[in-house]
């Protein structure tokens, strides 16, 4: 059979046509349905994985997607917020933790220093602390254009009196001067430290000459006037032997000028009959 071409052609491009739509419109609804799946889903779970990733759990902790229409990633979102909100709390935890165990350390490190810095015995400065603040001093005397002064002073006879009443007695005796010549010192300005043994040393910055051998004069007035009592040898109290040192220090002196100073006027003081105050030579000013 011989049929027109237009009649055989006609149906196919009708049927080609009409696939091309349904093509068309299938392509359409995929690109709606991935646009959609893109909005309710993908975005979602891409601004959580960039939280995440950005360790943002503030951020996370807030994205909660509660009313989402899919299911699961509102139970994705909640969880990840739950764990976020976990995390936090668990710094924040941790964080208290490390301030309260830094307070504790930087209280038991005042308290260390404190004690290495502290005489067991009198509860006065120890040596050590006299030399460091000695140290301070001279450098801030320098700095200021001041006068500094260091008195040192020696319990007359202390050996006899410990031998004599004994070391118990010896010990208390050492607390009660130390008291007594923490009463006459300065605060927040003087410090008074056991030296060694039966000795004390007095740091007095911003204290000339003359001021010191006044204050050196009235520690061992008023210690002598308290009377501690003393049966060992006249004149049956314990007294003082005082030397001091002051001067303008100098960046080409030494520190140690200063305190050599002070001892060797004690030394004199004990040889020239003790309960005395030996002030400092004209040729050592």
């Amino acid at each position: 059979m011989i049929l027109p071409t237009q009649e055989i052609a006609a149906p196919i491009i009708a049927q080609v046509w009409d696939t091309l739509l349904i093509t068309l419109l299938l392509l359409l609804l995929l690109i709606f349905i991935g646009a959609k799946l893109a909005k309710e889903i993908a975005r979602p779970i891409e601004k959580m994985a960039k939280n995440a990733s950005n360790n943002s759990l503030e951020q996370l902790a807030q994205q909660v997607e509660n009313h989402h229409q899919c299911v699961e990633v509102a139970h994705l979102s909640h969880s990840m917020a739950t764990l976020a909100k976990a995390q936090l709390d668990s710094i924040h935890t941790l964080e208290q933790q490390v301030h309260h165990r830094t307070l504790e350390l930087q209280k038991a490190n005042q308290r260390l220093t404190t004690l290495s810095e502290q005489d067991a015995l009198t509860g006065i400065a120890n040596r050590r602390a006299f030399d460091k603040r000695l140290q301070s001093a001279w450098q801030q005397a320098i700095t200021t254009n001041t006068p500094l002064t260091v008195i040192i002073c020696d319990i007359d006879h202390f050996k006899s009196f410990n031998d004599y009443y004994g070391h118990q007695a010896g010990d208390k005796a050492l607390k009660t001067v130390a008291q007594h010549l923490q009463t006459h010192v300065r605060q927040g300005s003087d410090l008074l430290a056991r030296y060694g043994g039966e000795e004390f040393a007095l740091i007095l910055p911003n204290t000339d000459l003359i001021q010191a051998g006044k204050a050196a004069e009235h520690l061992r007035q008023s210690l002598f006037a308290t009377a501690i009592p003393r049966e060992d040898m006249a004149p049956w109290v314990i007294s003082l032997s005082l030397g001091y040192a002051s001067l303008y220090p100098q960046h080409n002196q030494q520190v140690a000028e200063l305190v050599q100073q002070a001892d060797k006027q004690l030394y004199m003081a004990k040889a020239n009959g003790r309960n005395q105050v030996q002030p400092p030579s004209a040729a050592s000013i």
